[in-house]
């Protein structure tokens, strides 16, 4: 269990804003001005969350599952104000658990069958669509003697890719790429009220054009004639049947004894935030 004593020599730095306008500008340049470079391991107050920069420490803590969580890992890192909260449960808004947040063995669970999707052999039957998109998006910028590199290409290329293998139609791909941004800047930004609202209608919007291409919302969905809608049967087969077997364990099992704080995007059961009750 967390207590209230703060984390003997954990430094806390009250300057540090990841999400204020010069980080997010230039996060480099941001953090070597911290002090004497700063601790690699401080507690953020502006966030609410311990921060690790460096890449030995970041590598401790995800080869230490069993101290450090990944339960928080998707959870917004600013309040929701209740009208964009009521937006997105209308919406079919319906927080549970992800790859992304579980810890083991809950995570294997889910991962083994969900990989299962992703063969040798379907992963190759990929290279030619990936060759030729790559191809594609490289040849928008010839000629050109300078060219933004992540928004030409190292954003387009998985993306696309991953749209195919979900089934979603080309001409649709700029509007579901603005649609995951919106859910980026609800979960990982700090968004005025005015502007949760705005991204949660989008997100509403998001979730309804998904269920349609699974064919949840009638007729098929848009992606019903696509190629790739046979992979996108079995990926949504398969991780359904993983998500039914993890609910049927989750529900025979006893709760965590555990408590746990944030550290670096994940929880750290190691000790609470400074100052704060547990």
């Amino acid at each position: 269990m967390t207590t209230t004593a703060t984390v003997p020599g954990c430094p806390v730095d009250e300057s540090f804003d990841p999400l204020s306008p010069e980080f997010l500008a230039d996060p480099y340049a941001t953090l070597a001005r911290r002090p004497g470079r700063g601790s690699p391991i401080f507690f953020a107050p502006s966030i609410g969350y311990y921060v690790v920069t460096s890449y030995a420490a970041i590598d401790a803590v995800f080869r230490d599952p069993g101290r450090y969580s990944a339960a928080v890992a998707q959870a917004p890192l600013a309040p929701v104000v209740p009208d964009a909260q009521q937006i997105l449960l209308a919406g079919g808004h319906k927080p549970q658990p992800s790859m992304v947040s579980l810890d083991e063995p809950e995570h294997a669970r889910l991962r083994k069958p969900a990989a299962r999707a992703f063969s040798m052999k379907r992963v190759t039957a990929m290279i030619p669509t990936i060759e030729a998109t790559t191809a594609r998006l490289l040849d928008a910028v010839a000629g050109q003697t300078e060219f933004d590199l992540v928004a030409a290409l190292a954003f387009p290329l998985p993306a696309n890719i991953v749209f195919s293998l979900m089934g979603v139609p080309e001409q649709d791909y700029a509007q579901v790429k603005q649609w995951c941004g919106y859910r980026a800047a609800l979960s990982f930004g700090r968004p005025a009220a005015e502007d949760q609202v705005e991204i949660a209608t989008t997100m509403a919007a998001y979730r309804k054009y998904m269920r349609d291409l699974g064919g949840g919302g009638g007729g098929g969905g848009p992606g019903a004639a696509h190629p790739g809608r046979d992979h996108l049967d079995l990926v949504l087969a398969v991780v359904r049947r993983a998500r039914d077997h993890h609910r049927a364990h989750r529900e025979h099992r006893p709760p965590p004894a555990r408590g746990s704080r944030p550290l670096g995007g994940h929880r750290a059961a190691a000790g609470p935030d400074p100052g704060r009750r547990g």
